[in-house]
């Protein structure tokens, strides 16, 4: 009786190594997806190591995850949320630490890297379907977020384009100018005039 059990636990364990060698395959992809859909809705220095129920949604959007993947997004959000620490090893859904029913009470709460790499792997599992093993699975994840997430693929969008940030940059334009200016002065090799003309520059 005990065989059955012991090759059962050398499959898993086989199984979640083959996972972490595919992760590792890939770490700077997904560390790089981490950090670019993480600062989304940067609204305090924290969040960049931090990912929140709203910059996942777009995560998923972006890997274009089948209507499966939509609808049971804040189940997966807050089971990853609140299972056991990874541990190095990749979690299942069955974990008797990962809640069945998802708290809905803390959406506010985010997701660091590990948790990340949980999501997707967690995700993986909803979005392709058939017998594949898990390592498959998130290899084929990897490839798509490669392919098509916005946020990593496309060009860094400029911050001082966006219209927030735009607009608090043009209401402090006169205060920049004169440290800029201030600050320019100390090299005696750049006139007031090319000062200007690069401060307006800088401004656009």
């Amino acid at each position: 009786p005990k065989y059955p059990a012991a090759e059962e636990k050398a499959a898993r364990l086989e199984e979640e190594c083959a996972v972490i060698e595919t992760l590792n395959s890939k770490r700077v992809l997904v560390k790089d997806a981490f950090r670019a859909y993480a600062s989304l809705a940067l609204t305090e220095i924290t969040a960049l190591d931090k990912i929140s129920l709203v910059e996942i949604r777009s995560f998923v959007k972006d890997m274009r995850c089948s209507t499966r993947v939509t609808i049971k997004l804040p189940q997966i959000f807050h089971t990853t949320l609140n299972s056991a620490a990874l541990e190095g090893r990749a979690a299942r859904p069955d974990d008797s630490t990962a809640s069945a029913s998802a708290d809905f009470d803390d959406d506010d709460r985010e997701l660091g890297l590990a948790k990340f790499i949980e999501f997707v792997i967690r995700v993986s599992r909803e979005q392709i379907a058939g017998k594949d093993n898990v390592a498959r699975k998130v290899q084929m994840m990897l490839n798509t977020m490669q392919r098509h997430c916005k946020a990593i693929s496309g060009p860094t969008p400029q911050i001082s384009a966006q219209p927030q940030v735009a607009q608090v940059l043009k209401k402090r334009q006169n205060m920049l100018k004169r440290v800029y200016l201030k600050y320019c002065g100390e090299d005696t090799t750049d006139s007031t005039a090319t000062a200007n003309t690069q401060i307006g520059r800088a401004h656009v």
